[in-house]
């Protein structure tokens, strides 16, 4: 494959890190580098020990791949302003990182005559310089163009990641699975650490219990192979006694027990061979 060239608008934590990795394995050429203030552009140079600052859409070069990793709301004015500067040809790859938006938001590049399409690298970027030696492996949603996608696959191949085909129209749907794998994993952990705290354990602790509780639980489903085949705990052993004592714990506390409730019901579902006293913990969790 020739050399291929990059830019990248918007080169944060997640652009520093897909520059610095097609800079390093993937035998890319980093072009422009377009961010809101020229400190930030050229930290990220710095950082991806490749590519130039530019001061404005019109100091962009020509190049075969443009990478948009700004916020959301900014994806389409980026677009209409690189076509405003005539800076995208036909033929040429746009791509953005967005986890909710789809390539739509890219009409206008694609009516220009581009392949565009969205990349979503399901990973946690908070620090660059720890994603670049954690990226290997990866896995990255895409959806759009097949022209694109034979560039972006073959690309992101080379520096480590696994990339899959996602339908356009669930975008939104995919992206709130992750949210609740990964965000809202956090926001169960916070409860879990608050009880913990309640009865009286210590704080330096807690997230020692925490890690090695969860991670346990992880290990089985990766050797399970299975979600269901990995539940334990009182639904699981239908335990009625200790679900009752959960619930009564819980009465003066409505959010906590509602949450207990409908994620009972999650597990309850998810649990296959189900015996009679299965009604009647579907009542308590009512």
């Amino acid at each position: 494959m020739e050399k291929i060239s990059v830019n990248i608008i918007g080169c944060g934590k997640v652009g520093k890190t897909i520059g610095y990795l097609l800079a390093k394995k993937a035998n890319c050429s980093i072009k422009g580098i377009l961010n809101r203030n020229i400190d930030s552009s050229e930290r990220a140079i710095k950082f991806i020990e490749d590519g130039y600052v530019c001061n404005g859409y019109e100091e962009l070069m020509t190049s075969n791949l443009w990478l948009i990793s700004t916020q959301d709301s900014l994806i389409p004015s980026v677009c209409q302003k690189l076509l405003s500067h005539e800076k995208l040809a036909r033929g040429d790859v746009v791509i953005h990182f967005s986890g909710t938006l789809n390539s739509k938001v890219l009409y206008s590049a694609k009516k220009a005559g581009c392949f565009v399409g969205s990349l979503h690298p399901i990973k946690s970027f908070a620090d660059p310089e720890v994603s670049i030696k954690t990226f290997k492996g990866t896995y990255c949603a895409y959806e759009g163009d097949k022209q694109a996608f034979s560039l972006i696959r073959c690309l992101f191949e080379r520096i480590g990641a696994k990339v899959f085909k996602i339908n356009r129209e669930a975008k939104s749907l995919y992206h709130i699975g992750s949210v609740f794998a990964s965000n809202y994993l956090i926001a169960l952990l916070k409860i879990s650490y608050d009880f913990y705290y309640k009865a009286g354990i210590k704080e330096n602790n807690i997230l020692d219990i925490i890690y090695s509780l969860s991670s346990g639980t992880l290990a089985n489903i990766h050797r399970n192979r299975s979600l269901e085949k990995s539940i334990t705990g009182p639904i699981q052993r239908g335990d009625i006694d200790i679900i009752k004592s959960h619930i009564s714990s819980l009465e003066s506390m409505p959010l906590l027990l509602s949450l207990y409730k409908a994620l009972g019901n999650v597990v309850l579902e998810s649990i296959s061979g189900k015996d009679c006293y299965f009604d009647y913990i579907r009542e308590l969790l009512e």
